[in-house]
């Protein structure tokens, strides 16, 4: 579950109970749980009670297994799965439910909805104060007569395509219509969306008719959409009209249609880039500037445009992306929490040297109302990443430590060299006592045991006979230090010698 959802839950044990079996889920092996409160901020008493909870409220296919010195472990068989219950857990939270209900344009007052609720006055007000808190990230307000989320229509829109579309992640919260559907599908061929994301697309096309045809209406910059007008097609624009007039006998105006069209730089596949019209939105000093900025950073990476030669127009792209949306809304520029944390967490480096790049230019943004310069620097990791050279430490060390049966100790041995990664260095210890200078000693990267050690030191505990899950998830231990102690080599050369 992401973020945004954790964050309308409005029990406190509820949400520490889902990120409990989202962790249980997403392990590749078992987790103890000191790692658990670890994670959570929470003691390990409030934990182990939460689990004594969980395993009496969790479906009848699913069990919560312990193994001592190993830690928990969540078994799903054949029933409801991990995406249906979280659904139904979110839809039974009341937070879901008012926020579905404003999107199908059912406004109902505070008292309705104690009513609705079964709630009392205080209890309601902590709840809205909640929505409240998620709805400042969007620029958003609530009102209380009727309880309505106010503010621009964009940014409620980008809340509610968050809200719908993060959700694909599990069971639907909302489907879109049958018409709704037809009414993409022929978009797919009038308006040129079917080079473009598919469920992506038909998630802004839901949130987009549905909140048209209940009468919110978009405001766009009237210079922005005489750009775009004199970019596309009228012949196309009036065949959308109609498309919409014969699906939902209602007429849109001309700001929707604008916004349809421009709502698929959401959408894009960076393979087809080439069958989306280029919008000038920037004058030739900022466009100058982006130029110089994209070759000299470019040239710092090491990336080899004749090898990569996509990769500059890659970054063009993302560059007219950023500046087209951003007029419409500077939320455009955003990332979800969890794709900023992991670049910010597992590429640090490159992130770091993004940000800096982008504070030293910053002129670039001289005529953005607001720029959310964190976030484009995640985004701009991402897209350099595949493409530029990188100088790698040493290979990486694995020490095993382990104690089984002859037999096991040959088989687990041979195993660990099968399955462990190339390029990574493996030892198997089992005549030796652990002594805390283990690590030292053999240059350790990664500890991993399947008895337990008395030590200070990080300790990846496995089973005697470890599953193929547990050999996946140490390799993607490695990958991730991979990652993190990688050298960038950023100083090709000076500033004054680029170009």
């Amino acid at each position: 579950m992401d973020n945004l959802h954790l964050s309308l839950i409005v029990e406190k044990q509820l949400k520490r109970e889902i990120r409990i079996l989202n962790l249980l889920n997403e392990q590749a092996q078992s987790i103890s749980g000191s790692e658990i409160a670890r994670i959570l901020d929470v003691s390990l008493s409030t934990i182990l009670n939460d689990l004594d909870v969980l395993k009496e409220k969790i479906p009848d296919n699913w069990t919560i297994e312990f193994k001592k010195n190993i830690g928990y472990s969540l078994i799903i068989t054949e029933g409801i799965s991990m995406p249906n219950y979280m659904r139904d857990i979110l839809l039974d939270s009341p937070l879901f439910e008012i926020g579905i209900t404003i999107f199908n344009n059912e406004l109902l007052d505070v008292y309705d909805w104690e009513e609705r609720l079964y709630v009392i006055d205080s209890t309601l007000k902590r709840y809205l104060t909640i929505f409240r808190g998620v709805l400042k990230e969007y620029n958003l307000k609530l009102s209380t007569s009727p309880v309505n989320i106010i503010g621009k229509e964009v940014d409620i829109r980008i809340f509610y395509f968050d809200f719908f579309h993060s959700s694909s992640k599990i069971s639907q919260l909302e489907y879109p219509t049958e018409k709704e559907v037809e009414f993409f599908e022929e978009l797919k061929t009038t308006y040129s969306y079917d080079f473009l994301q598919y469920h992506r697309s038909l998630y802004w096309i839901m949130v987009v008719v549905r909140r048209n045809i209940n009468g919110n209406e978009i405001e766009l910059n009237q210079e922005l959409v005489e750009i775009v007008k004199k970019k596309i097609s009228l012949d196309r624009v009036e065949k959308v009209e109609n498309l919409f007039l014969k699906v939902f006998s209602q007429k849109i105006s001309f700001n929707e249609l604008i916004f349809l069209y421009l709502i698929r730089w959401d959408t894009l596949i960076l393979g087809e880039m080439n069958k989306l019209i280029s919008i000038e939105i920037v004058n030739e000093e900022i466009k100058k500037m982006v130029n110089n900025f994209i070759l000299k950073q470019i040239k710092k990476l090491r990336i080899d445009r004749h090898v990569y030669p996509q990769i500059y127009p890659y970054f063009i792209l993302f560059f007219t992306h950023i500046f087209t949306m951003s007029i419409i809304s500077p939320l455009f520029q955003k990332s979800t929490y969890e794709t900023r944390l992991f670049v910010q967490t597992t590429h640090a480096s490159l992130y770091h040297f993004w940000l800096d790049a982008l504070l030293e230019n910053k002129r670039m943004f001289k005529n953005m109302s607001e720029v959310y310069f964190e976030d484009i620097a995640v985004q701009l990791t991402m897209l350099a990443l595949t493409y530029f050279k990188t100088d790698f430490s040493e290979p990486k060390h694995i020490v095993f430590i382990l104690e089984t049966s002859v037999i096991n100790l040959n088989y687990v041995t041979k195993l660990a060299e099968r399955y462990i990664l190339n390029n990574v260095r493996v030892t198997v210890i089992s005549n030796s006592a652990f002594s805390e200078n283990l690590v030292e000693t053999f240059e350790a990267d990664l500890l991993v045991s399947n008895i337990h050690l008395e030590t200070n030191q990080k300790i990846v505990y496995i089973s005697d006979l470890p599953t193929v899950r547990e050999w996946n998830y140490i390799n993607d231990l490695i990958f991730n230090l991979e990652e993190l102690t990688t050298k960038y080599n950023l100083n090709i050369k000076p500033a004054d010698d680029e170009s």
